[in-house]
């Protein structure tokens, strides 16, 4: 129980990290073309 509850927070926190790196990549994008 308790390695399931772990493993998806790990998961769940390298999803957000994932969308944190992509929205930064994304508004430097917006950033250079602007």
């Amino acid at each position: 129980m308790m390695m399931m509850l772990n493993y998806l927070m790990m998961k769940n926190h390298f999803k957000m990290k994932i969308v944190k790196t992509k929205s930064i990549l994304i508004s430097n994008i917006l950033r250079l073309k602007i």
